[in-house]
C-alpha cells in the first residue's frame, strides 16, 4: 500500500489536529521550501513529506545530528484519503525535478521528498511512530497512535523501521 511519511515537529499532534504548514498564508517559492523548510525560523505554506520510510528516517537522523530534536516522530499518511480533500496540492518527485537550485533538487532526491500544500486532516493519519534514543547508539520505535484499521500494516511498518535503524526486530503477531 502506498503511504507518505512526515517527520513531525515536537509540537505537532496530527492524530488530533491534522498537519498544517508553519504559515499557511505564506506565498513562498517551492524551491526555497525544499532548500530551507526544516529550519526553525523558516515559515512557508508547504508541508514536507517523504515517499519512503528510509527517507523519513534519514531526515530524522539528520535533525538529531543538527540538534533540531532528540527523537524522530513520524506520521504515516494515507495519500488516497488525503487527495480527496479539497484544496490539497501534491508536488511529487516529478514536480520537484524542476526546482531552481541544485541543492533543493539534491535534498528532494536524498529524502524522497513530496511536498503538500493544504491541510492534512486527522482522518488521513494512519499512525504516529516515535523513535526514541535507548542508549548511545540505539534508536527504538514505538507507536503513539495507530488507527484501528491499520494495525496489521503497522506491525510490518515497525519491522521495516527496525531494519533501517539496525535495532532488534520485534515479534510479529498478526
Amino acid at each position: 500500500m502506498y503511504r507518505l511519511y512526515r517527520l513531525l515537529r515536537d509540537d505537532e499532534r496530527p492524530e488530533l489536529f491534522g498537519i498544517r504548514a508553519k504559515d499557511p498564508n505564506a506565498r513562498l517559492d517551492l524551491t526555497e521550501h525544499v532548500q530551507f523548510g526544516s529550519r526553525r525560523y523558516y515559515q512557508s505554506q508547504f508541508i514536507s513529506c517523504t515517499e519512503t520510510l528510509n527517507g523519513v528516517i534519514e531526515l530524522g537522523k539528520s535533525n538529531i545530528r543538527h540538534g533540531y530534536s532528540n527523537r524522530i516522530r513520524i506520521a504515516v499518511i494515507d495519500p488516497l484519503k488525503m487527495v480527496k480533500t479539497n484544496g490539497i496540492k501534491v508536488y511529487d518527485s516529478k514536480a520537484l525535478q524542476c526546482l531552481k537550485t541544485s541543492r533543493a533538487r539534491q535534498n528532494a532526491k536524498k529524502y524522497d521528498e513530496v511536498v503538500i500544500e493544504g491541510i492534512i486532516a486527522p482522518d488521513c493519519i494512519c499512525e504516529v511512530i516515535s523513535v526514541e534514543q535507548m542508549g548511545p547508539n540505539i534508536l527504538w520505535p514505538f507507536f503513539q497512535y495507530v488507527r484501528l484499521d491499520f494495525m496489521t500494516e503497522s506491525a510490518l511498518t515497525h519491522r521495516v523501521i527496525c531494519m533501517l535503524l539496525g535495532c532488534p526486530l520485534p515479534l510479529l503477531s498478526i
